[in-house]
């Protein structure tokens, strides 16, 4: 694989399970931690995908009322459906079943002191699992607030995976409506383009080879601030090297009114030359800027919507003034929820 998989775990329930691998079975058991208790999704079509184990490469597979892990092949029984079934009380997916494609009246089931088989569908909470994707930690993760428990973020974990090799693809993808993973597989200078809108359920991650995006202007509302057009929620952008190095003043990822965000091992380094004594080589760009529109902002459903369940993990910043600037401007102040950790702040004081 040329890019960092999403695994994920599947909780059963709200118990303290996970689902884990051992040998061709499945069992519950308390976070390991392992290889053994993650997964990762291959997209076959729309809906429609393998469950396969990070530790030993193996498809889940129903046959009957039995499932088991085998070796890949091109089958229904190893095909699955991931169907929300309760939200959290924000309105974000909390608990899903997983329907087996061979006969889609039948979904995964736990069964306490057997353990997991297909039956049929019915109002049973051990039909019911939770996604949590790993390495996710703080509020965009499940987690739980004075609200209640939230759902973690998902990013496009539901989505085709495409590549993109140029600014104009990469442009395209994320503009796009509907869940997807974007590969950036080439080193793109993003100059030419002014605000990259980035819509709902998207992840956006880095090859293991060529990943660096250059002055990019990355946001998740529309810049203009057209009516009915909403702030995107639901973002992932992990394993990029973002360097600024031509266009002064720029914002390289603007995550604005927009909620379920994560940040995660991205580089970011400015190599602009800049000062504080208003000759004119100032620089108010910053790196992140985590904020609600202003006063007079065309679009009131995005400046009385402010940003919520971010996390921005394994980052490093350097030599940039503004490096992630959070605020709001508007009235809230109960809300605004962002976990920063495992950051790393490099010369950002010059």
């Amino acid at each position: 694989m040329s890019y960092p998989l999403q695994y994920f775990r599947l909780a059963i329930w709200n118990t303290n399970n996970n689902i884990i691998a051992s040998g061709s079975s499945l069992y519950p058991s308390h976070h390991t931690g392992k290889p053994i208790e993650k997964w990762y999704l291959k997209y076959i079509r729309a809906d429609v995908f393998l469950i396969i184990n990070a530790l030993n490469n193996l498809v889940m597979t129903g046959n009957g009322e039995k499932v088991s892990l085998k070796e890949e092949s091109d089958s229904e029984d190893q095909y699955w459906t991931f169907i929300g079934v309760e939200n959290d009380y924000d309105g974000y997916t909390l608990y899903y079943k997983i329907l087996n494609n061979n006969d889609s009246s039948k979904v995964l089931t736990f069964i306490d002191g057997e353990g997991f088989s297909l039956r049929n569908n019915a109002d049973d909470n051990y039909q019911k699992f939770k996604i949590n994707l790993d390495g996710l930690e703080g509020f965009a993760a499940n987690c739980i607030t004075p609200s209640g428990e939230k759902a973690g973020t998902i990013g496009g974990l539901f989505g085709p995976v495409v590549e993109v090799f140029t600014d104009s693809e990469l442009e395209r993808e994320t503009k796009t409506i509907g869940p997807k993973t974007i590969v950036v597989k080439a080193n793109i200078d993003m100059r030419s383009k002014w605000h990259t809108r980035i819509r709902d359920f998207k992840t956006i991650v880095g090859s293991f080879e060529n990943h660096t995006l250059y002055d990019t202007y990355f946001r998740t509302n529309n810049e203009y601030g057209t009516e009915g057009d909403e702030p995107s929620d639901n973002i992932i952008i992990r394993n990029l090297d973002i360097q600024r190095v031509n266009e002064r003043g720029r914002i390289s990822i603007n995550i604005w009114s927009s909620r379920q965000i994560w940040i995660d091992h991205v580089n970011f380094n400015n190599e602009i030359s800049y000062n504080r004594t208003g000759n004119g080589q100032d620089d108010v760009g910053k790196f992140i800027w985590l904020n609600t529109p202003y006063e007079n902002y065309m679009d009131n459903k995005d400046r009385l919507r402010s940003i919520d369940y971010i996390t921005i993990s394994y980052c490093k910043f350097t030599n940039q003034y503004w490096t992630v600037a959070y605020g709001t401007q508007n009235t809230e102040i109960t809300i605004d929820r962002t976990t920063l950790l495992y950051n790393w702040w490099n010369k950002n004081l010059n």
